[in-house]
């Protein structure tokens, strides 16, 4: 599974040039999962592998990305069957 995250202006359009983000992405313990770490946005935009393995419990995951340079956060949630 690929996740896309993407950086928003305030008019909704994604951000130019390059930026870093610190991409959270944690179990049902709250304990960081194997993508968890930093991603380099190219125009706004980048892509996340996540790739529960067969041992991973069942149940919802949470991820946060923050934009290292504004500190800009969001979070969301992962349903992992």
């Amino acid at each position: 599974e690929r996740l896309q995250v993407t950086l928003l202006d305030a008019a909704g359009k994604p951000v130019n040039g390059r930026q870093l983000a610190d991409v959270r992405i944690t179990d049902l313990a709250g304990q960081p999962h194997d993508e968890s770490g930093l991603y380099r946005l190219e125009r706004g935009r980048a892509t996340v592998p996540f790739r529960p393995a067969l041992n991973d419990a069942a149940g919802e995951y949470r991820m946060t990305v923050t934009e290292r340079c504004s500190g800009l956060s969001a979070q969301t949630r992962l349903v992992v069957k």
